[in-house]
């Protein structure tokens, strides 16, 4: 049966038509539960030096844990306070653990495009990345297709004027995914919207993000 797929968010979704993707913040109180898929990492706001192994660690005892799927959010943010070369270092890290266990990861990006680009340029890793939560300019949007991400977009789109709307229909469908991250709106809403976009209609869009999920984490949602 195809699933909505909702490729990053903060809540957990009961439908049965729905198959998403939880995220775990390490700082608050979680469990993980049958049926369910999560995502883990070290994100760029609250990363701190002084127990950046003790967490990575934590994120490693966790990555072969079956129901984590994915390693995130993980990146860089020039906008938090968090020293930058310290985000730089644990981006790394966390892309070779990544590339270790062979799962893909959800990347945070905020001003800090071209810096993305060229860790993946340089380290060169298998797995796929995420960009999430896509509402740049279209050059940006250029750059990451250009060197093989993929992008999801979320609550934006369901704004006409944002990015997020405006280039929806510039995104490779084979490198495109939606997501919720922690905003109250349900998947199926974005679907909708983006079959609006797109003018393609929702089970045709379904059978493209189950093909893109299964190429990404090789299994069927």
């Amino acid at each position: 049966m195809l699933k909505y797929i909702n490729i990053h968010t903060h809540s957990i979704d009961n439908d049965a038509d729905v198959f998403s993707i939880k995220n775990i913040v390490l700082d608050e109180p979680f469990a993980l539960e049958n049926n369910q898929n999560y995502s883990v990492g070290l994100h760029p706001w609250y990363l701190e030096a002084e127990y950046k192994d003790q967490d990575l660690e934590e994120i490693v005892s966790f990555s072969n844990t079956p129901e984590i799927i994915a390693i995130g959010e993980i990146g860089l943010d020039r906008l938090t306070e968090i020293d930058f070369d310290l985000q730089m270092e644990m981006f790394e890290r966390q892309l070779l653990l990544a590339e270790n266990v062979k799962k893909p990861v959800i990347i945070h990006c905020v001003k800090a495009f071209s810096e993305i680009i060229a860790v993946k340029k340089r380290i060169r890793p298998r797995i796929d990345m995420i960009v999430h939560g896509y509402n740049q300019n279209e050059q940006i949007l250029v750059q990451l297709i250009k060197h093989n991400f993929y992008i999801s977009v979320g609550e934006a789109i369901l704004n006409p004027i944002s990015n997020a709307a405006m280039l929806l229909p510039l995104i490779p469908l084979d490198r495109l995914f939606l997501e919720t991250d922690d905003y109250d709106v349900s998947i199926k809403d974005i679907y909708k919207k983006a079959s609006q976009i797109l003018k393609i209609a929702e089970i045709e869009l379904m059978t493209i993000f189950n093909n893109n999920f299964e190429k990404v984490f090789n299994f069927r949602p």
